[in-house]
């Protein structure tokens, strides 16, 4: 659980969703864009709200199959965007990306 008003990243959320556990965390910073939609890698809770935390961790205390394909999907998310490699792809895009707008902006 990453009940967190601000992320920069969210490395806590991206290492337990590594691990395969299913992960709860709020829409606060950048764990959205970890977590990803809301259902499928994670359930996401608005921020400063513990009736929607509770319910979350209910949900996952009360249901295992949703446990499971959750965790299962963490875990695929994970590694399939936050591996060295994906991030290095990433760097690579973007450098790429500026060069060619500074290309245009010569021409």
């Amino acid at each position: 659980m990453v009940p967190s008003l601000f992320e920069g990243f969210g490395l806590p959320a991206a290492e337990a969703m590594a691990s395969g556990l299913p992960i709860i965390s709020t829409s606060a910073g950048a764990l959205p864009e970890v977590v990803g939609e809301d259902g499928k890698a994670g359930i996401v809770v608005p921020p400063r709200n513990p009736s929607a935390l509770a319910g979350a961790v209910l949900s996952l205390v009360n249901n295992s199959r949703l446990r499971e394909k959750i965790g299962k999907a963490a875990r695929e998310r994970a590694i399939s965007k936050f591996t060295w490699t994906a991030s290095a792809e990433k760097v690579v895009e973007v450098y790429e990306e500026e060069i060619k707008k500074k290309r245009e902006r010569k021409n």
